[in-house]
């Protein structure tokens, strides 16, 4: 939790929407090691297909990763999403 000031001398909690990354779009995982986070990322830059030399490759399968960093695989948020229809 982050104290913010508002105006004057009041300190006031502030509460993080995302968890993970709090609201900074970057998660850190390690000594010096970030990437974008998971939860807050658009997936707006695009996909990009992952072929047989890359870990996460599956055979028949959608194997697009998400072109932000962010680890996303676009098999992943089908899955996610299928409750929805």
């Amino acid at each position: 939790m982050c104290i913010v000031r508002d105006g004057g001398s009041v300190m006031t909690p502030m509460k993080h929407k995302c968890k993970l990354c709090q609201d900074t779009g970057w998660h850190s995982y390690g000594f010096n090691l970030s990437k974008p986070c998971a939860s807050c990322c658009t997936h707006d830059e695009g996909w990009w297909e992952l072929t047989e030399q890359y870990e996460g490759y599956e055979d028949g399968q959608d194997n697009a990763c998400c072109l932000n960093g962010c680890g996303t695989m676009r098999r992943e948020l089908v899955t996610k999403c299928s409750h929805l229809r």
